[in-house]
């Protein structure tokens, strides 16, 4: 189309000089020439906005394809899937309620690419849930861990984002209280190591408080009996 625009454009020149309208032709050109560049300006402007980190994401992946759901229960007897729990009641979301509640796709569309999402840990504060969780970022192939927000008894969630993002993978985020602090201790085996992050800012913002083990521990988790604290762990 260019090349098109330009020969046209050499050949009235030409016309122009030949019946002495110099001025009316090079003025003729020059707008259109203004014209059709800011057309293409504007059309290159909508093509690579549309080209963003939301086009990655929900790809097959070696590991599987993985979902996060919610059921309810009075005991770890009775659990029930969300969608029989009528949490719809209170129309805080748009549309019925079911498992799964949290997906590649709906991380993915929050601007954070990723090809699943596994081992969630519920943290309550007061009326609002939190959920933290492995999310595997297809570009990098690495687990980072995301977080999500839910103010209707897990109704709707909102994605919060990557929380905590290092150089080798991280998934199996366990949240803990522990003397007024609020620790997450993430299974991070491929450092070779067992490490203890703290809450500065939650949920969004973690750092660094220990080095635990020099072990590549995995899955870990930690409870108190009896004053003492034990650390349970699969590894060598």
């Amino acid at each position: 189309m260019v090349s098109r625009f330009s020969a046209t454009t050499v050949k009235t020149h030409r016309l122009g000089l030949d019946n002495g309208g110099m001025s009316s032709t090079v003025s003729f050109l020059f707008v259109s020439f203004m014209l059709f560049s800011s057309i293409g300006y504007l059309y290159t402007c909508m093509v690579y906005k549309n080209i963003n980190v939301n086009n990655y994401g929900c790809e097959e992946d070696s590991e599987g394809s993985w979902a996060i759901g919610v059921f309810y229960g009075d005991s770890p007897f009775s659990l029930q899937p969300i969608e029989d729990m009528n949490v719809w009641e209170n129309m805080s979301s748009s549309w019925p309620v079911a498992n799964p509640v949290v997906t590649c796709g709906s991380v993915s569309g929050s601007g954070f690419p990723s090809n699943f999402v596994a081992d969630p840990f519920l943290y309550v504060q007061g009326d609002v849930l939190y959920m933290f969780f492995e999310t595997k970022n297809p570009i990098t192939m690495q687990g980072d861990i995301g977080a999500a927000r839910s103010i209707d008894n897990g109704a709707s969630w909102q994605q919060l984002g990557v929380v905590l993002d290092e150089e080798w993978h991280l998934s199996y985020p366990f949240v803990f209280d522990y003397d007024g602090q609020i620790y997450m201790m993430p299974e991070g085996s491929k450092k070779g190591d067992l490490r203890l992050y703290r809450a500065v800012e939650f949920p969004l913002k973690w750092e660094l408080e220990k080095i635990i083990l020099k072990r590549p521990l995995i899955d870990s988790f930690i409870m108190e009996y009896e004053s003492r604290v034990l650390a349970f762990r699969v590894g060598p």
